[in-house]
């Protein structure tokens, strides 16, 4: 339909925090951090499966949550990713993204394929590559 997201589709609660800040230290190959910015004592603050935006990498700085979290009562969570972070984090301007909307992809190939529908929409067939962790 139009307008539904095609890369990131699935529906998580507490959309109300979306920029969150990292609140402990962390070194480069960490997968564990701690952030803050949720409601006190909020469950499933972030989600098992959840994409997020978080640390410099060649996929679009794109992270996945590795279980359910819920806040603590200061609005905290303690949360491990799918991938280790790259670079060190010293808390300065470390802000974690939730509900991406965009993603930057390399096209894995020139060939372009597109045909038009009965109602006049335009579909069109790519293969992009987003496989910085092969």
């Amino acid at each position: 339909m139009d307008g539904d997201p095609i890369i990131f589709d699935m529906n998580f609660l507490a959309q109300d925090c979306t920029s969150l800040h990292q609140v402990l230290k962390s070194s480069a190959g960490d997968s564990t951090f701690t952030i803050g910015g949720f409601f006190s004592d909020q469950t499933k603050a972030l989600n098992r499966g959840e994409t997020v935006i978080f640390d410099a990498n060649n996929n679009s700085n794109y992270n996945t949550i590795v279980g359910d979290v819920d806040a603590n009562i200061y609005g905290e969570v303690k949360f491990r990713m799918a991938y280790p972070a790259r670079t060190a984090h010293l808390l300065d301007n470390n802000l974690l993204y939730k509900n991406p909307f965009s993603v930057n992809v390399t096209l894995g190939s020139d060939a372009f394929e597109y045909s038009i529908s009965t109602d006049g929409y335009y579909y069109v067939s790519v293969k992009f590559d987003l496989d910085e962790y092969k």
